[in-house]
């Protein structure tokens, strides 16, 4: 028998993961992450939510893929190397707190945990929480925000290139990289083919 305490995901414990997530990555965040900001937070809860439409899902897994996108970074709040875990901490303690049934927050530390490099989703839910983090190698502004992560990486490790091996690695990691929900392979495969192309015009190729 289900446990009536629990609470479900509904749209104010949706806001107020929102707004919990808002605070610490805008107050807590050191200035040195330029990729992973607030914004780009805001940027993958919103590519989920396209990405969930898309692939048809109910008002609970929408709701548990965004939950996900908004818990998904603020581990570097404490540490950029294996802040995925630290993510999941966070997200946990949040959620139990909040009395959202056990079966629920693992999904959404599964989602949480699939967003680790090399990404391995292991359900649909993890595919379009995969998806949605690495939206932006299909998009126009695919070098813009490249070039914020680039910057993050020097402040961060001391790792510094020089144009031609920075567009050297964006071809690699762009031709290495694949979408996991069939709209991610349907469509955003094919718009990331334009950034293989400019990456390697800029390379003169």
């Amino acid at each position: 028998m289900p446990n009536i305490t629990c609470m479900p995901l509904t749209p104010t414990l949706i806001d107020e993961v929102a707004h919990y997530a808002t605070d610490l990555l805008q107050n807590q965040l050191p200035a040195h992450f330029y990729y992973h900001s607030y914004e780009h937070t805001v940027y993958v809860v919103r590519a989920a939510e396209k990405l969930a439409q898309k692939e048809g899902f109910s008002a609970e897994q929408k709701a548990i893929v965004k939950v996900a996108a908004w818990f998904h970074d603020v581990g570097n709040i404490v540490k950029p190397m294996g802040h995925e875990s630290e993510s999941c901490l966070i997200a946990k303690t949040f959620l139990e707190k909040e009395g959202l049934e056990t079966e629920t927050i693992e999904l959404i530390l599964g989602c949480i945990m699939a967003t680790r490099m090399p990404q391995n989703p292991q359900n649909d839910l993890e595919k379009v929480v995969c998806d949605a983090d690495l939206y932006y190698l299909s998009q126009p502004e695919f070098l813009e925000t490249s070039l914020l992560l680039r910057k993050e990486w020097g402040a961060l490790f001391d790792r510094h290139f020089s144009d031609q091996d920075f567009y050297e690695q964006n071809i690699k990691f762009l031709e290495m990289h694949q979408y996991w929900t069939p709209y991610g392979r349907n469509i955003l495969a094919q718009e990331k083919q334009k950034n293989i192309v400019s990456q390697k015009q800029l390379l003169g190729k």
